[in-house]
């Protein structure tokens, strides 16, 4: 039994520069995340994956996370040479259909060769449609009290809940006038039982309160690492994987002597970072099947296996581990992938000791005028 609240709210006022209205669609609990110290968590959310093109503006510093030595050795090892199983008996057998790929590689280069067999397809916007989800158990800061006695303090979280928060995005094909429709954020429990214990520990407030829906329009553009690509320019991207990671290593190399919040991670990082931002955006099948290839060659990517996405769709999780300017506190993102079509159908991102914020792709897809859906 799932059972939902809706939280009170308002709906953020316009302001009149582009990137400022846009940061009123970002689901406001990831501003209080940042503020606990989850700086160097990257957000998933609409508002950073849809950037607006407005003029050059500061960025604030993260710490960027760096492949772990572990991972990438196993994978290392995983890739030079046949993937066998043992049976009960102990011989070695190759893997059946039954029980899936037997690697990261194998199940990526699959994905390859089905990517390129989609149509391809052209329009006037990008539409994009998600739903960001935030586990909110453990330890967090809420907002206790109201009105002029409101106050955020520190309280361990003894239930499960989630914040749920919806948006679409129209990201025009030459980077002028798109659509960001944001919110509003839902607190969601996964069960009645759960609902009982937040409403017996006081109720407390644990969504923003500004979380009504929120609607800019204004110049679009998709954010990659420090830069950003209007849909055409996404839609222009090559399909040959040798000349994409050559594309992609020299916005690398350009990111990491970045004078604002200069990249501090290997290329493999780097590039798994942007995945789901480029699955998720405009490019064309060839362009598409040219990225699982070249993710396929990175060490440090791990098959974790059939999965299903927030929204019960059958995917295989593949997954890779980093941490934040190779210290502690390490985190795994995964891409949940269609083991049929090849699409992306969601991100999710876990720091240790913490919760996952998951972005599922509800839909997506070209479409010919502004407000239009596929």
């Amino acid at each position: 039994m799932t059972t939902g609240e809706t939280m009170p709210g308002e709906t953020m006022p316009g302001e009149s520069r582009p990137d400022t209205v846009f940061r009123a669609l970002r689901p406001a609990v990831l501003d209080e995340l940042a503020e606990d110290g989850h700086a160097r968590r990257r957000d998933t959310d609409l508002a950073r994956a849809m950037s607006a093109a407005a003029e050059p503006r500061p960025r604030p510093r993260v710490r960027r996370p760096v492949l772990l030595a572990a991972g990438v050795a196993a994978a290392a090892c995983a890739a030079a040479g046949a993937v066998v199983l043992a049976g009960g008996d102990g011989a070695p057998h190759p893997p059946t259909a039954e029980q899936g790929p037997a690697d990261a590689r194998t199940f990526l280069l699959a994905s390859a060769t089905r990517a390129a067999k989609a149509p391809a397809a052209t329009g006037r916007y990008w539409y994009n449609r998600q739903l960001t989800t935030m586990d909110v158990g453990g330890h967090r800061r809420v907002v206790a009290g109201t009105g002029p006695d409101a106050r955020k303090v520190d309280k361990k979280i003894p239930y499960k809940a989630s914040i749920e928060t919806p948006g679409e995005v129209w990201l025009a094909r030459d980077g002028g006038k798109g659509r960001k429709v944001g919110g509003p954020e839902k607190l969601v429990f996964p069960t009645a039982a759960d609902r009982a214990l937040w409403k017996k520990d006081g109720s407390p407030r644990l969504v923003s309160g500004s979380n009504g829906k929120r609607v800019w329009e204004g110049p679009t553009r998709l954010s990659l690492g420090n830069g950003e690509m209007t849909a055409g320019q996404l839609a222009a991207l090559p399909a040959d994987p040798g000349r994409l990671s050559a594309l992609l290593r020299a916005r690398y190399a350009r990111d990491l002597k970045a004078p604002e919040n200069p990249y501090r991670g290997t290329f493999t990082a780097y590039v798994w970072g942007i995945a789901h931002d480029l699955l998720g955006g405009p490019i064309t099948p060839g362009t598409k099947s040219a990225l699982f290839k070249v993710l396929a060659g990175q060490p440090g990517i791990r098959l974790i296996g059939k999965t299903a996405d927030r929204l019960g769709r059958p995917g295989m999780a593949v997954a890779a581990t980093s941490a934040p300017d190779g210290g502690a506190g390490a985190t795994e993102s995964r891409l949940v992938i269609s083991a049929t079509t090849a699409d992306l159908l969601e991100y999710r991102m876990r720091e240790q000791g913490e919760g996952t914020v998951a972005t599922t792709y509800e839909e997506m897809g070209w479409v010919g005028s502004l407000g239009a859906r596929p």
